[in-house]
């Protein structure tokens, strides 16, 4: 029962039982504790004096154990964690901070830390006796290709080559990277060497051979590394991007999707860039729809791609003439499914009065092309005239227009050339084609994967005889401004950090 106010003032105060040597006792261990003398060196502290405790000495059971005193050697060694901890994230602090400024000039692969597995005993001899020579030419500048052999992006890498060769000579290094013939090597200017990676060493595995190439590139640091079309180039950005863009500048080379199936995109631009898009200064490109497609499907920031429109080595001074003979249509591009084989038999069955010079070959073995290729070999109005070397070395003056039928491409060179040499052109608007092609410059095709369309377009150019030199001249004059040598330097010394290295 709980005791009124009243009770409890009126209750005698009874003083408790005092133990006064329990008590005593507490003070003196307290004491005991808390005056801990200093040790005679950081390795051996002197122990406290022993207290002798009374006879009897009972403590109170709110009085705990003392808790342990740390050493000062133990001090000392959570201090130095701390502290090696502390600089390691300052350190990726000030990686991630230079990135965003646009200042990542310092070596952090100088620092002591790494990570682990990133160790210079894979490098295989010879890569280590190619650093020394190249440091030697001091290389600025370098370019990671596949190969180089006939084909629209090799005549790019050439175009670009010429132009660093010319302003950086013996400073500029062409790597490729694929254990393929590269007949067009003997196309580079004196000014470029030549490494070929594949041949550098027997390499067991791809990542061993992206490993090697990171650390030469690491080590000789030139000021730019530009990847165009190489796996093995885009495989090293992805595995070792950031650290490379330490101490280079990185710019990689996208021009279309590559073919993909429905809803599947594939190529680079969707396999990779969403990936490294931290570790690229710049994405150049040969059109510039594409920026607009992957700002749209991706949402990366349109101000981190350059269009920078392939040069062509000759642009005809007027059209070619009209000829009175039947209206001969020349289709020329490697075999593969996308340049949509099946349309082309499909138009020229259709249209017997009209004659179709087919020139390409097969890019690797294509069976899915083969009931294409045999129907346009056993057609009258078709003469199969294999491969080519360069547009130049086609039967251009005897043919009237330049027929163009792929489903999917950047800005295809092939399509420069034919324009570029007086001839119209019938095209759809696929990739970057609309950069050149419009109802003033040549005959749009309305849908790509439409015979119909084809067939309005071709007969239309037919019936108007008078309007193929009309719009083959404005198709050369827009050549002119955006496809001449001189234009394509100045687009590309517009690009930042590029060549003058702003």
């Amino acid at each position: 029962m709980t005791a009124s106010p009243v009770e409890i003032a009126e209750a005698p105060c009874i003083p408790p039982t005092v133990d006064t040597p329990a008590v005593e006792a507490c003070i003196a261990v307290e004491a005991a504790v808390l005056e801990v003398p200093e040790p005679a060196s950081p390795v051996e502290i002197e122990a406290p004096a022993e207290i002798a405790a009374p006879a009897e000495v009972v403590v109170p059971a709110q009085v705990e154990a003392p808790a342990e005193i740390p050493t000062p050697e133990s001090v000392r060694c959570t201090e130095e964690t701390e502290f090696a901890t502390w600089l390691w994230l300052e350190q990726e602090n000030m990686k991630l901070v230079a990135r965003h400024l646009g200042l990542a000039a310092f070596d952090w692969n100088g620092l002591p830390l790494r990570r682990a597995g990133d160790s210079s005993q894979d490098i295989v001899p010879a890569v280590r006796d190619l650093l020394v020579r190249l440091k030697e030419e001091g290389v600025e500048c370098v370019m990671i290709l596949p190969w180089l052999k006939h084909g629209g992006a090799d005549k790019a890498a050439i175009a670009y080559l010429r132009t660093l060769g010319a302003r950086m000579p013996g400073r500029v290094l062409a790597i490729t990277t694929e254990a393929a013939d590269s007949p067009w090597l003997s196309r580079l200017p004196a000014g470029v060497s030549v490494l070929e990676w594949a041949r550098v060493c027997d390499w067991p595995y791809a990542a061993v051979a992206a490993d090697n190439l990171s650390w030469l590139l690491s080590r000789l640091r030139p000021r730019v590394i530009h990847v165009m079309n190489s796996w093995l180039g885009w495989e090293l950005l992805l595995r070792d991007g950031m650290r490379l863009r330490a101490v280079s500048r990185i710019f990689v080379s996208l021009f279309w999707y590559g073919p993909s199936d429905h809803g599947n995109l594939r190529g680079y631009a969707p396999e990779y860039l969403p990936k490294v898009i931290g570790n690229v200064d710049g994405v150049i490109t040969d059109n510039k729809v594409f920026p607009i497609v992957l700002n749209r499907d991706y949402g990366f920031p349109l101000d981190i791609f350059h269009c920078v429109w392939h040069p062509t080595d000759h642009i005809a001074d007027r059209p070619l003439p009209v000829r009175q003979h039947v209206l001969t249509f020349l289709w020329a591009s490697r075999f593969a499914p996308e340049k949509r084989l099946d349309i082309l038999a499909a138009i020229a069955s259709s249209r017997p009065k009209y004659r179709f010079v087919v020139f390409g070959a097969l890019d690797g073995e294509m069976p899915m092309l083969a009931d294409s290729l045999q129907i346009l070999a056993g057609l009258p109005n078709v003469t199969m005239g294999g491969a080519f070397d360069g547009f130049e070395s086609l039967p251009i003056d005897e043919c009237d227009a330049f027929l163009y039928t792929s489903s999917s491409d950047g800005m295809p060179n092939v399509v420069i050339e034919a324009l570029a040499h007086g001839l119209p052109l019938v095209a759809p608007l696929v990739g970057g084609v609309g950069d050149l092609l419009d109802a003033d410059t040549g005959w749009v095709v309305s849908q790509f994967d439409s015979v119909s369309s084809y067939l309005a377009a071709i007969d239309d150019l037919a019936a108007h005889e008078a309007l193929r030199p009309v719009r083959a001249a404005n198709a050369l004059a827009r050549l002119r401004e955006r496809h001449e040598s001189s234009a394509f330097e100045k687009a590309l010394l517009a690009v930042p950090g590029y060549v003058s290295g702003q």
